[in-house]
């Protein structure tokens, strides 16, 4: 069996920090110098037009990830815009690197309701190497805002937003500590994984959500 947890400080250091469990989505490299840690980076995200916004980048062990992202998104408040995205290929297996994918929407859905869903699709969430979801505020969107939650496809938790304070207070509270050195799983050489079933998921997902292409 194929041991799919890393310790910061390799093999040696086992037992000396809690083990970090990957999901089934990426793996990291033959190559890959990465190994992921618990914590999050704080950065700025600078747009086309010249938009500057801090944002934070997190890792967090497998058996954390939801029960994160789902406290993560009460900042954004009661109504919420949501973007699926997808790079499976026609076999369910990832496209090839750099070719884009498709993104799926849906506007004003309850967050409750949002995140009733989530927990109906986990597995997929959580275990698709294709699957990538963004929950933004409807609220600050209709004010010109940014204020947006992103689980993309590495099952990295990223979040954009002028003010971080209320979501640095909920990441104390998992107790997810600062590390401005770290790694991220996706900076490194890595394999995504996927399947026919996930992709099946995929689209269930989107018709119970109601989620749906943008039309040109």
């Amino acid at each position: 069996m194929v041991d799919h947890t890393f310790n910061s400080k390799g093999l040696a250091a086992l037992g000396s920090r809690p083990l970090f469990q990957l999901t089934e989505a990426v793996r990291p490299g033959p190559c890959s110098p990465v190994h992921p840690i618990e914590g999050f980076r704080r950065e700025l995200w600078k747009g086309p037009k010249g938009e500057r916004v801090p944002l934070l980048a997190i890792s967090v062990s497998q058996e954390k990830i939801m029960d994160l992202f789902l406290a993560l998104l009460e900042p954004l408040g009661n109504i919420v815009d949501v973007i699926l995205e997808s790079t499976h290929g026609p076999d369910g297996t990832p496209t090839p690197s750099g070719r884009q994918g498709r993104d799926l929407t849906r506007k004003m859905i309850d967050l409750p309701i949002f995140s009733s869903h989530c927990l109906e699709y986990e597995d997929l969430l959580l275990n698709d190497g294709c699957t990538g979801i963004s929950v933004i505020s409807s609220r600050a969107r209709r004010k010109g805002l940014i204020r947006e939650v992103q689980l993309d496809e590495h099952k990295t938790i990223i979040i954009y937003s002028e003010k971080l304070i209320s979501f640095q207070k909920i990441l104390e509270s998992f107790q997810i500590g600062r590390q401005d050195n770290m790694r991220l799983l996706l900076e490194g050489d890595h394999l995504h994984r996927s399947s026919v079933r996930h992709m099946d998921q995929f689209g269930e997902f989107a018709s119970v959500l109601g989620a749906e292409a943008k039309s040109c």
